[in-house]
């Protein structure tokens, strides 16, 4: 049986349509390390059990500024559960991403944001990206730009 250590945050709205889909793979990076843990099911390695991680993480600086991987609207700012201070862009299209391991958060709910805009300051080694769809989590690698 596996843990999900992501999380789900409940949207009360979901803003018109932007045309994400027509994006992928060009999305701005939150930060520019590599992937550090990936998406999906694994083993992990303190527990020696499998769990599922909903997102990605990547390697940061604690400090280095986050960004947005595209314009939308700020959603959520607050703890996530297993996961620390983040943060939830809706993006349009039932599109959402959510961004966590942050430390200073720069951005507050209800602000617009443009793709790429700084909106927090890692609080650690990595910073975690999760994106779903229609409250389907997908993974983020097959739509952030390459390193």
């Amino acid at each position: 049986r596996a843990i999900d250590v992501g999380a789900e945050v409940a949207l009360a709205d979901v803003a018109d349509a932007t045309g994400l889909q027509r994006e992928q793979g060009r999305l701005a990076r939150p930060v520019a390390g590599p992937v550090v843990g990936g998406f999906g099911v694994h083993k992990d390695a303190s527990l020696g059990i499998p769990v599922v991680r909903r997102g990605v993480e990547l390697r940061s600086r604690p400090g280095e500024l986050v960004h947005a991987i595209a314009a939308g609207r700020v959603r959520f700012v607050g703890e996530v559960p297993g996961l620390g201070r983040g943060l939830a862009l809706d993006h349009g299209d039932g599109y959402v991403s959510i961004l966590a391991h942050l430390g200073t958060i720069h951005c507050a709910v209800g602000d617009q944001v443009g793709d790429g805009d700084a909106l927090a300051e890692a609080a650690s080694s990595s910073v975690y990206l999760e994106l779903a769809q229609a409250g389907t989590p997908i993974d983020p690698t097959q739509w952030i730009s390459p390193r």
